[in-house]
């Protein structure tokens, strides 16, 4: 029996209608029990709600039977019946990767044939080929990414070109390389096909098949016109069912948006059409909707396009009944139009939804009057990403207790909040929805694979290794990779000794010199080093660890204990593996796809192993992702191909395989990307991160799409449709509620950042078409929140505007506003308000301290009280350890000092350059030349003071040691009990002489105050022999003894004050002291002021001051800073008191009197 059908199309402004009618069409009385029942649906967001919802249904409870695809499978799936599998065949050249590789091949064959070289000429431009044999490296990644654009160029020729492919092909000669391209596809096989042709030659039979085949396009608010054609000719077979979201019931194809207007009203006048008509036009284009014509065209050309077939059109349209109270809606009404009591007043929110349905213009008649805003409709303005992620959380809340004593309550799955890219908000939403205080569940989807998958992450790591410089960051970060790890059994600890050899061995890139050469070849054209070396490679390296295992030297600062063999052989054998593993990969040899499936497979396998369930899920999806390789086009799977080609698909295959987390959390506030006809039905809508940058997309317009312009294509949808449209259904989606947010940060440079567009033509529309109590409604929608969550507002019993539901930040809040508030120390206040407080405790345990904390004090008091309060501040730029050095870092170079002491500089400067410590090329020879200056001056002021090198000795106090000792060039000694503090000092004073201690500065001011410690210290040793002069070697100053009862007078008082800074943070750094102590409060508010603008004063750059003011939104004023300063000048001066007389004299007249209302 022949059937005839045609497709019957049933149009809604709402998705639960239509579901309601899928629902009757899926199991009418009658139907065959083995029907195939194919559901077309637009995304998988979509396909979740469908299937929830069959599931709930309490007549069908089921959601089996029903085959759920998208469009591209649907397709393929009907094209295989009655076809030979002609469908499959056809999507699997419609798929980007083997599409690419094909393309690639061909575009190599092209650009070799000299009868085409100016045809391709742009070709090789873009590719900067020369007419070299073999690619480099630059070369093949710049193909692969062409070739991989091409082909999603061909693919939307396919699909929206219509006759411009078959064009292409019946021109006597090509005139451009993109139309040769496609002549060489299509020679390439027969069966690589434009969609137009595959429809035209699709031949199916014309008898119903067995089982019937029932055919259901879902909620889709766009096809394209050959998608719309296919359906059109299997409706001959199969009855086809359109179930489409329309957004209005009037005849609204031939409006226009504004930019439309625009241009088609300065057609108008360079046509010269008169005055009336252009009025008349003028009339016609503003007589519409706004929000429908601005952010509705893809639903506009969809059913243009239906509008254009012989289909049987049902209208469902819904309107609430509360809106019958407005007389503006009474001409629209008619018998057909579905009325819902909802129970409750019309919302704003409502009343959009209906102008919409109705093709209202809201200039046409006077604004709708509301006595109170509902809600249904709010903008929230947020300082930050999580700020804004706080504040939708407390609204959602919010929304969730208001319904809960309703007959309906709002569940958490009925929420859905959408963002142009959900990845990017991940941090935050599991900041605030996971965090403890939170009382909602939630689900992530439109996750990239290699954002989520760490194992896709790690086998990445792995696969960048392939032709890179073999840094030691790049291996580290693999070899700390837990599947990785597990693999060979590698614990924390096993990391923290592998970095560790590394760093120390000096490795910085390349396994070799040879290795080296030819990264330099490949990078930068040339074979050869300046300075030819294998310092500084993994080779050279492994070379130094052994050594130092096997020969111990006194100078060796490696440290590897014999028990350690086993650990450096494991590191060893894997650098040397993965380097063995992936050779193959760099010599550039090309293979089939399945040998790379194969190869790559048995790397997984070598280098990873699953820890739990989670793992061997990420496994699995990584194995299967490699295998889609190998599912391609027998043309594809003849050819060759580089392991750079394959790696560039399977980079792109990463980023472009979706991620669910949470999939199985069901219940729960739902989380996605606005991805296009993504908009599901929810009670509340929320649209974050709606700023003027990031949506709508910005569009990139290339140069080298053909379609832009083209006559004979058929309308291509941009990104600009797709975002405008999914905006315009999240406002007809949403049911109770629809939340806007965006971000505007505090002005940075005046730099503020600005709402989306389609968030400020939807506020104007509100203005325009509603009042609420007599007033805009934009004045009561926009919300702008304070910059922080435990602002007062939130907890204004008489302002419930910002409502609040967290503890936390109550209790803050509270606090905040407490009259009685104890407030914490902080660096704005150098100060602490509560007296210093003796230890009652008469048996505590002596405090040991190092004599580096006592001379840290001295030298910037406040970096210390950072430190103790676990504050590290990263004021120095970042530095990638992978590069070989170009100046000797300061650390190095004091290393570098105290060997040349012991060694000589011969010995010193070939051990640093054996551990790549020395700098590269002539950089290297400058820094030696200025270590020799340096050590030459060193011996001339030694000789000046009658001492040679051999005089040279190092001084440590310890706590296990009883009496002197004298070790070599040691002198060990007990550490010094301080009794009166409960203390005892301990550390390395540095170096010695039968003269007294040697210092490598000049003696100015600041060096003097931070030598002042050791030099108190070393006054009070009598089991040296020789005096404790301090000698400035870079100077040739010195600085006489002190008497044994007067050093250790003064030492005491300059402990007072070391515990002082413990507890306060003093600003007498040893750049600031002179200032300080003098009480010349400007001098010091200068010095805070450079600070502050990361400038440098006479005493140079303080990072310290820089870093703590960077932050702050302003420095401590003038008057503040005197009135610090008179209470630290008695604390100062007490601590040095005899500093000042010994050296710093011109201090005395500065001496301020004893107060005794001046202490801290």
């Amino acid at each position: 029996m022949v059937l005839m059908h045609s497709i019957q199309a049933f149009y809604s402004n709402q998705v639960e209608i239509l579901f309601a009618q899928l629902k009757s069409q899926l199991f009418t009385e009658g139907s065959h029990p083995f029907s195939r029942r194919l559901l077309v649906v637009p995304s998988h967001a979509m396909r979740t709600w469908v299937q929830f919802r069959l599931a709930q249904d309490p007549e069908i409870k089921v959601a089996m039977g029903i085959e759920v695809l998208f469009m591209d499978q649907a397709i393929s799936t009907l094209s295989d019946w009655g076809t030979n599998g002609e469908g499959s065949r056809y999507r699997k050249w419609t798929q980007t990767a083997p599409l690419s590789l094909h393309i690639e091949k061909l575009i190599q064959e092209a650009l070799n044939d000299p009868r085409e070289a100016d045809l391709w000429s742009a070709v090789r431009r873009y590719c900067y080929l020369k007419g070299e044999d073999t690619l480099n490296r630059r070369q093949q990644r710049r193909l692969s990414d062409l070739s991989q654009h091409v082909a999603s160029l061909f693919q939307q020729y396919s699909l929206y070109g219509g006759r411009l492919l078959q064009a292409w092909l019946e021109k006597p000669k090509n005139e451009h390389w993109q139309e040769s391209l496609w002549e060489r596809l299509r020679e390439s096989s027969s069966q690589i096909k434009t969609f137009q042709e595959y429809l035209e030659g699709l031949n199916l039979t014309n008898t119903e098949p067995s089982p019937p085949i029932q055919v259901y396009v879902f909620a889709e608010s766009f096809m394209a016109q050959t998608q719309h054609q296919f359906f059109l000719k299997i409706s001959e077979i199969f009855p086809v069912h359109y179930l489409i979201f329309s957004p209005c019931e009037q005849f609204w194809t031939d409006i226009r948006s504004d930019r439309e207007a625009r241009y088609i009203e300065r057609l108008w006048v360079k046509e010269g059409a008169q005055e009336g008509q252009r009025l008349a036009l003028e009339d016609f284009l503003r007589n519409r909707n706004p929000i429908l014509a601005n952010f509705g065209r893809l639903g506009r050309e969809m059913a243009l396009l239906l509008e254009e077939c012989e289909a049987n059109i049902y209208p469902l349209y819904l309107l609430p009944s509360s809106l019958l109270h407005y007389d503006v809606y009474e001409d629209y009404i008619h018998p057909d139009l579905i009325l819902e009591n909802r129970g409750r007043n019309a919302t704003i929110l409502e009343a959009l939804q209906a102008d919409i349905l109705f093709l209202r213009n809201p200039k046409e008649s006077e604004p709708l009057q509301f006595e109170y805003y509902d809600e249904s409709i709010q903008v929230h303005q947020s300082f930050t990403k999580l700020r804004e992620l706080q504040n939708i959380y407390e609204q959602i809340v919010h929304i969730l207790d208001h319904s809960s004593e309703e007959e309906n309550p709002i569940c958490p799955r009925e929420v859905l909040v959408m963002a142009p890219n959900i990845g990017e908000y991940l941090p935050f939403i599991e900041a605030v929805f996971a965090s403890q205080d939170s009382i909602l569940d939630y689900q992530v989807l439109d996750l990239h694979l290699h954002s989520q998958n760490h194992l896709v992450q790690g086998f990445s790591q792995l696969l960048n290794l392939v032709g890179s410089r073999w840094s030691i960051n790049a291996l580290l970060d693999l070899i700390e990779h837990r599947a990785f790890r597990k693999k060979f059994s590698i614990s924390e600890s096993d990391i923290n000794i592998f970095r560790e050899w590394i760093q120390k061995s000096g490795v910085r890139w390349g396994s070799s010199l040879e290795d080296r050469d030819k990264i330099l070849e490949r990078e930068h054209c040339t074979s050869t080093q300046q300075e030819r070396s294998e310092v500084g490679t993994w080779e050279q390296g492994f070379h130094l660890l052994i050594s130092s295992l096997l020969f111990f030297e006194e100078q060796d600062s490696l440290s590897i204990q014999f028990s350690d063999t086993n650990l450096l052989g494991q590191l060893i054998r894997l650098v040397t593996s993965l380097k063995s593993d992936l050779e193959m990969l760099e010599k550039g040899e090309e293979k089939s796809l399945s040998d790379w499936v194969s190869y790559l497979e048995c790397l997984i396998d070598a280098y990873f192993s699953p820890l739990d369930q989670q793992d061997r899920e990420n496994f699995h999806d990584l194995n299967k992702l490699i295998k889609s390789l190998e599912h391609l086009p027998e043309p594809v799977k003849e050819h060759f191909f580089s392991f750079y080609a394959i790696r560039e698909r399977l980079f792109t295959l990463f980023t472009q395989g979706e991620f669910r987390y949470r999939e199985n959390h069901v219940q729960s506030v739902r989380f996605c990307s606005m991805l296009p006809m993504r908009a599901v039905p929810a009670q509340v809508i929320c649209l974050i991160g709606l700023n003027e940058d990031d949506y709508p997309r910005k569009e990139q317009l290339h140069s080298s799409n053909m379609l832009y312009g083209e006559e004979l294509a058929d309308y291509c949808p941009g990104s600009h449709d797709y975002d405008r449209y999914l905006f315009l259904e999240a406002i007809l989606s949403a049911r109770r509620s629809l939340i806007l947010s965006y971000q505007n940060p505090p002005a940075l440079n005046n730099n503020l950042e600005s709402p989306s567009l389609l968030l400020c033509e939807l506020l104007d529309y509100l203005d325009d078409a509603y009042r609420i109590n007599g007033d805009k409604p934009s004045n009561f929608a926009v919300f702008r929140h304070p910059l922080n969550p435990f602002d007062s507002r939130y907890f204004d019993e008489e302002n419930k505007r910002y409502p609040c539901f967290s503890k936390w930040r109550y209790e803050m809040s509270k606090a905040e506003l407490s009259e009685n508030k104890t407030s914490l120390f902080f660096l704005e206040d150098w100060i602490e308000s509560t007296e210093n407080k003796e230890s009652d405790s008469e048996e505590e345990k002596p405090l040991v301290i190092d004599i580096r904390d006592l001379c840290a004090i001295a030298k910037h008091p406040l970096q210390h009280f950072l430190r103790m309060m676990k504050i590290y501040p990263d004021w120095n730029d970042y530095t990638d350890n992978s590069e070989d050095p170009f100046v000797m870092d300061p650390l190095t170079r004091y290393f570098v000092r105290q060997d040349i002491t012991r060694f000589g500089v011969d010995a010193t400067w070939n051990k640093a350059k054996a551990f790549n410590q020395v700098p590269s090329s002539m950089f290297g020879d400058l820094t030696l030349r200025m270590i020799q200056g340096e050590f030459q001056n060193f011996e001339r002021t030694l000789k000046e003071h009658h001492l040679n090198i051999e005089d040279i000795f190092t001084v440590e106090l310890s706590e296990g040691i009883e009496a002197p000792i004298l070790d070599g060039r040691v002198w060990r000694l007990p550490a010094l009990d301080i009794s009166q503090f409960n203390c005892k000092i301990i550390g390395n004073m540095g170096w010695g002489s039968p003269k007294g201690l040697l210092s490598h500065k000049k003696g100015d001011f600041a060096d003097l105050v931070q030598h002042w410690p050791r030099h108190l210290l070393y006054s009070q040793i009598n089991e040296i022999p020789g005096e404790a002069f301090s000698l400035f070697l870079a100077s040739g100053k010195s600085q006489r003894p002190l008497e044994k009862e007067q050093a250790q007078s003064s030492f005491e008082k300059y402990l007072t004050y070391y515990f002082l800074c413990l507890k306060k943070a003093s600003p007498a750094s040893s750049a600031l002291l002179s200032k300080c102590l003098k009480g010349d409060s400007r001098g010091v508010y200068e010095s805070f002021q450079i600070a502050s603008k990361g400038g440098r004063d006479s005493f140079g750059l303080d990072p310290i001051l820089q870093w703590v003011f960077s932050s702050a939104d302003e420095i401590p004023s003038e008057e503040k800073i005197h009135q610090i300063l008179l209470q630290w000048q008695l604390p100062l001066w007490e601590a040095y008191d005899l500093f000042v007389q010994l050296w710093a004299p011109n201090l005395e007249s500065s001496r301020p009197e004893r107060k005794s209302d001046a202490r801290l």
